[in-house]
């Protein structure tokens, strides 16, 4: 029996990677929580959640116990290096084999802090002589379900209007399903994950052919993002890095910001949700 921890299980990717794996023979999962009313959903589909705080090592040494692979999300905080670090270190003490990280698309030699770390928390896990899998998502389809608003016909982003390449949440999980269904076929891998490129206005178009709504596209500046995201408690320090890149993004100083890789339908058995399907799919919430 594989026990496999899900951290991030609460999450967009976590929950459809916990459902993707409910029923699973010979694997035991562990998702991971932090609010004690999120348990409740786990148990009713017959896992075992553990209550896990990433910012305490005490929480991560027990939450590893008796874990085979490891599914590490991390938070977008500051804090996700020493956050990683101390679940790494738990699980290296605790004999945990395989750890599937998600990480972040980019470059290696890439100079945007916050794709660097997510790079840094990679090097680690190798460095530490786990048996490893690195995922590496391009931009969520499924954070449109926030940026776009029907009552206005607006969709924001941070983005310029060049295109970019997108990803949906359920395929980055049904991606991580196959590496945690079979590790050792996935061992030292590192999978880079976009299977859709579109600009922002042509989004909104696709929006506005699909649900009938006029969309637009309007693009947030860095100043109003600070003011946004720092507002929801984001910490300064994070979030500039966070909108550096963006701005990088827009200007067209990161090159491979809208590469497409057809690695999903090979990894997983079945075709990927293009933007046109995650509208189509989502078209009640986007209406």
């Amino acid at each position: 029996m594989n026990t496999v921890l899900i951290t991030g299980a609460t999450g967009n990717i976590g929950r459809h990677l916990v459902a993707q794996l409910t029923g699973h023979p010979g694997l035991s999962i562990l998702p991971c929580y932090r609010k004690p009313r999120d348990a409740a959903a786990f148990r009713d589909q017959g896992h075992t959640p553990v209550q896990l705080n990433m910012d305490s090592a005490e929480s991560a040494r027990q939450a590893v116990q008796g874990v085979e692979t490891l599914f590490l999300l991390k938070p977008y905080t500051i804090r996700m290096l020493i956050q990683s670090k101390v679940m790494l270190d738990a699980a290296l003490a605790a004999g945990v084999r395989h750890v599937i990280h998600l990480g972040a698309h980019g470059a290696d030699d890439t100079p945007f802090a916050t794709i660097g770390w997510n790079h840094m928390v990679e090097r680690y896990v190798e460095a530490l002589g786990f048996s490893w899998t690195h995922l590496r998502p391009n931009f969520f389809m499924d954070n449109l379900l926030r940026t776009a608003k029907p009552e206005t016909g607006v969709v924001t982003h941070f983005l310029g209007e060049r295109p970019i390449s997108w990803i949906s949440c359920h395929d980055i999980a049904a991606v991580a399903a196959a590496v945690i269904s079979n590790p050792t076929a996935h061992t030292g891998k590192t999978y880079p994950l976009a299977t859709d490129k579109l600009s922002m206005p042509a989004l909104a178009s696709l929006l506005t052919e699909i649900t009938g709504i006029p969309y637009r596209y309007q693009r947030l500046s860095s100043e109003t993002g600070f003011d946004m995201m720092t507002g929801l408690g984001r910490e300064p320090e994070f979030v500039r890095p966070w909108l550096d890149y963006m701005a990088a993004v827009a200007d067209g100083a990161v090159e491979d910001s809208d590469v497409l890789i057809e690695n999903v339908e090979a990894l997983t058995g079945e075709a990927p949700l293009l933007l046109r399907d995650f509208i189509r799919l989502h078209k009640a919430r986007f209406s």
